[in-house]
């Protein structure tokens, strides 16, 4: 499975991502996310490109209905992988069009990354 869930330390998320994503993925990270919010909780989160290959060509990408319902209660998003998805990532997630803080680490920097991401 191209994305899973490796660690949840309360409303802290982190998810591997290898492979090609999908919507359905897309779709998991984003019921993840809504149960924390469900929960009371602003979610934070960490996602390991390991292996990544970019998104599918999956109809579906255009429904952003989480991004307005949920895009300003998630507190931070850290991006850990191979610079060549830096611009294809902060596109994606649409940084500067959000309240969210995302930021994108190098895989040298995993470590500083999980602590940004937990604040």
């Amino acid at each position: 499975m191209p994305c899973s869930l490796t660690n949840r330390a309360g409303p802290y998320l982190e998810v591997r991502i290898s492979g090609v994503m999908t919507v359905a993925d897309m779709r998991q990270m984003q019921d993840l996310a809504a149960a924390v919010i469900a929960g009371g909780d602003q979610p934070s989160g960490l996602a390991l490109l390991d292996g990544f290959q970019g998104w599918s060509a999956d109809d579906g990408w255009n429904d952003i209905s989480f991004l307005a319902k949920h895009g300003d209660e998630i507190a931070r998003l850290a991006f850990v992988g191979e610079e060549k998805w830096r611009d294809h990532v902060f596109l994606f997630t649409a940084k500067g069009l959000r309240a969210t803080s995302i930021e994108y680490f190098p895989l040298s920097q995993l470590e500083q990354a999980r602590a940004w991401a937990r604040g």
